[in-house]
């Protein structure tokens, strides 16, 4: 029961990479190119990739790709290779491949290809390739830059269609399945190109919003995601201490909570480097010894406890748009396009920067937040996934709550989905940007449908309407009763920061929740300038922000923040957290048994969290620096926690009014239990009455 999570190296030559399976350093690698190598792995019980082509060569510059003996020419050559086998993938690559696959068997897990292929978008300018060569090309590496286009859609099409050929060319000599290692959030299009599996490089970026977009992309397409711990090259360059350690242990730990079904490392099994000082730690130091063993920990813990397999549980979906060009990190242009202002970032990817906001708890003076119980500091059951809109609505209808922030063109298909997904009883929060249908950036928008949501938003948009300088009164509430905006009567004005541009907005039915206010007590104009709108559509609801503007707008952003924090409140779900929000956590269902997973990202103090049922306080749960508990409930009822991660509770019943446990571990080992109802006064292990 449950998923075998696949751990290991990932490496560029084949002499490391073999080391990895020789000291059987995890049950996974990334890195080998041989037959005979395949075998044995196929001997050692040993999963394989094989690695990236030589030097990126079929995508670099157009003539590299006129030559087919060169293009499949791995890297690892230059590294540890026979002759022979450099003479076999020269002379037929496609054999070659074949002789692999046939000789790992069912250990053959695919080819680690185009690796870094999105930093055509996410890369600094200097970083890429001139399509015309020239005498000052700075510091250009594998992939050439981008052409210019002329619109957003033009620019995903030429993205995917490149990606594609490399597909393509990877099929000809039957390399699939496809590993795209790569930083970003556009793993959604790297799935429409035809890559099998992605691999997220962790580190660069918002890793919470990295691993969002990889979960929420695998998800919409069916696929694997392999979490790729960049240590020694992104993890942290001045130098290696404790905190550089326990922040590689908690990589690999939030990755298994987080879903993933391959974690890999990315070099340092056998030396590592300081990038500020060049100071190399050989294969015997303490320093390499104390990787590896943080790393076969966590092996073993992997190994020992399978992961359930239907999770983790996410709720919250923040829609990752149609043509949205945003990769989430390091340059500020949109689809690798670097001429014209109108591609920088703008309001659209701004909005992207509210969601670290979801993993922070409201401080003690904001003076919103309502409730007995404050549940800030994580989102509902502890993720959310960055969905594409171009996901089934089977897969859109397992997230209770849909947000746009960043870009999107409005397509006739996109709305009938949205309309579905609300009917059947969805909560969708949109923006009136979100509804046009424009290509262009910087043109105004081109509203879907004329402006008339009268069926899903009971508004029709007429078109762009007043520039106020903005404060905002919530003047009722929500019909949701856990989405507590804060209506407080004749106040002061809330979230006062510059002014923005509103729609020119009809009712047709929807109810206005929050308006413009420049004054303590409503005036005529404030009536005339809704902000926020709730409509009631089938068995859901939709909400609409009727700015003209993107909610990224940086006037917008104290009002934008507080209706998330009160999305995020009214969305928790039966299994919720309060306490510190240095505390992340996961929640996997399998039946009557619910895991959780309680994982402490401070470095150095231990820290305590409440874990409720619904309006239920179940228990207070402590965990130290850099560690993670695991919480086994049963049937919402009892509650076991063990001290220690080592032990494992495979699995739990009931005989008549005796409960039994499977549980896996060594040594002496406490387990603290909560219940919801009467605890039980005795416990036996093998027969042993064990001490309460």
């Amino acid at each position: 029961m449950g998923v075998e999570i696949k751990t290991g190296f990932w490496y560029d030559g084949g002499a490391e990479a073999r080391k990895c399976v020789e000291w059987g350093l995890g049950n996974c690698v990334i890195g080998l190119s041989s037959p005979e190598d395949a075998a044995y792995c196929r001997e050692k019980g040993f999963y394989f990739f094989v690695t990236d082509l030589r030097d990126h060569a079929t995508y670099k510059i157009p003539g590299a790709y006129l030559s087919k003996d060169a293009r499949h020419f791995p890297i690892n050559f230059g590294n540890g290779a026979t002759e022979s086998a450099v003479e076999s993938w020269i002379s037929d690559p496609r054999a070659q491949m074949k002789r692999i696959k046939e000789a790992g068997g069912r250990y053959f897990l695919g080819t680690s290809t185009m690796h870094e292929f999105g930093g055509r978008i996410y890369w600094p300018k200097e970083y890429l390739i001139p399509a015309t060569p020239s005498d000052e090309r700075g510091m250009e590496g594998d992939y050439l830059l981008l052409p210019q286009k002329k619109d957003l859609l033009e620019a995903k099409e030429t993205y995917v269609s490149e990606l594609r050929k490399v597909v393509e060319m990877e099929s000809e000599i039957g390399a699939h399945p496809l590993i795209l290692i790569c930083s970003s959030t556009l793993h959604k299009y790297h799935f429409e190109a035809g890559v099998d599996i992605a691999g997220l490089e962790v580190f660069p970026g918002d890793v919470y919003r990295m691993y969002g977009a990889i979960r929420g992309a695998s998800k919409a397409y069916g696929k694997k995601w392999a979490a790729c711990v960049s240590m020694v090259h992104q993890g942290g360059g001045a130098c290696i201490d404790e905190i550089w350690f326990n922040r590689y242990k908690i990589a690999l730990l939030y990755s298994y909570l987080s879903g993933a079904d391959f974690v890999m490392t990315q070099h340092g099994a056998f030396n590592l480097w300081i990038r500020k000082t060049r100071k190399t730690y050989g294969v015997n130091s303490s320093k390499v010894k104390k990787f590896r063993q943080i790393f076969m920990d966590f092996h073993n813990f992997c190994q020992t406890h399978p992961r359930p397999d239907n999770g983790p549980k996410v709720s919250l979906g923040i829609v990752h748009g149609n043509l949205d060009g945003n990769a989430g990190l390091w340059t500020r242009w949109v689809w690798g396009q670097y001429g014209g202002e109108e591609w920088k970032h703008s309001a659209p990817e701004f909005g992207w920067d509210y969601l670290p906001m979801l993993y922070r708890r409201a401080d003690w003076y904001h003076r919103t937040l309502e409730g007995d119980v404050d549940y800030t500091g994580n989102p509902p059951y502890g993720q959310y996934d960055l969905v594409p809109i171009e996901a089934p609505e089977e897969v859109l209808s397992k997230y209770s709550c849909l947000v746009f922030l960043g870009w999107n063109t409005m397509t006739p298909e996109i709305y009938e989905k949205l309309k579905k997904y609300v009917a059947d009883g969805g909560h969708l929060v949109m923006a009136v940007p979100h509804l046009s249908t424009q290509t262009r950036r910087g043109e105004d928008l081109q509203l879907y449908n004329g402006g008339d949501y009268t069926d899903l938003f009971g508004v029709v948009i007429k078109g762009k309407g007043m520039t106020v300088t903005v404060g905002h009164r919530f003047i009722a509430d929500s019909s949701l009763p856990s989405y507590q905006f804060p209506n407080w009567g004749v106040s002061d004005p809330f979230f006062i920061n510059g002014e923005y541009p509103l729609a020119d907005v009809e009712l047709k039915g929807a109810k206005v929740l929050c308006t413009s206010s420049t004054n303590y007590t409503r005036t005529d104009k404030e009536k005339r300038a809704p902000v926020l709108i709730e409509n009631s559509f089938g068995r859901g609801k939709a909400f609409l922000i009727t700015s003209w503007c993107y909610p990224g707008e940086r006037a917008m952003a104290p009002l934008v923040k507080e209706i998330l924090m009160v999305i995020s409140n009214g969305e928790q779900g039966h299994i919720r957290l309060s306490g510190s929000d240095r505390i992340r956590y996961a929640v996997y269902e399998e039946g009557d048994l619910t895991t959780l997973y309680l994982l402490n990202t401070d470095f150095e103090v231990a820290n305590v969290t409440n874990v409720w049922l619904g309006k239920t306080e179940l228990c207070s749960v402590s965990i130290e620096s850099a560690e993670m508990r695991i919480a086994y409930l049963y049937k919402n009822n009892y509650c076991f926690i063990p001290k220690s991660r080592s032990v494992h509770i495979e699995q739990i019943s009931r005989e008549g009014e005796k409960y039994k446990l499977v549980v896996v571990g060594e040594g002496e080992q406490e387990i603290e239990v909560a219940c919801t109802g009467s605890m039980f006064n005795k416990a036996s292990c093998d027969g042993r009455p064990l001490k309460l």
